[in-house]
């Protein structure tokens, strides 16, 4: 998978409006570039691509870095932006907010895909500590409950 925006550092100080124009579309491009990101990896997160999304990561934080510095940027020249451009504010804070929803979407997948793998690698370890114990009669007659000294490993399929 390619993305299109770039990461992008933090511009310099705001001091005319094509400064302003240029910051404000920088944390835009950046914007989009992390909500291209967090888009595939929930969906390969639903599509059980678990590996996959995690190879995403380092550029997602690559793009969240980038995003932060710039917001960080335009929110300390806040009042400035304003006064030159009041309606590209507004459209920004209305983009943040959807950008805000999505990543809440973003992160109950990848809880539910954690609790998910939680509960399926403690199930198989329950269910092969059951198959491991043996089920016969000690020497007075009762059920014998010792376990295994070691288990063996689990291997992992990670070729998807």
């Amino acid at each position: 998978m390619t993305y299109a925006a770039p990461a992008i550092k933090t511009p310099l100080p705001v001091d005319t409006e094509d400064d302003a124009r240029v910051l404000l579309s920088r944390l835009e491009t950046s914007m989009e570039g992390l909500i291209e990101l967090i888009e595939a990896e929930t969906k390969l997160v639903r599509e059980g691509k678990l590996f996959a999304a995690a190879e995403l990561e380092n550029k997602k934080s690559e793009y969240a870095k980038a995003y932060v510095e710039i917001m960080a940027s335009a929110v300390a020249q806040e009042q400035t932006i304003k006064g030159m451009l009041p309606e590209n504010i507004q459209k920004l804070r209305l983009r943040h907010d959807e950008f805000k929803s999505l990543l809440k979407i973003n992160m109950t997948s990848l809880s539910t895909a954690r609790d998910v793998t939680k509960n399926l690698i403690a199930g198989v370890a329950n269910k092969m500590t059951q198959q491991q114990t043996p089920t016969t009669y000690g020497d007075r007659g009762t059920m014998n409950n010792t376990r295994p000294a070691a288990m063996p490993g689990i291997t992992t399929d990670k070729s998807y």
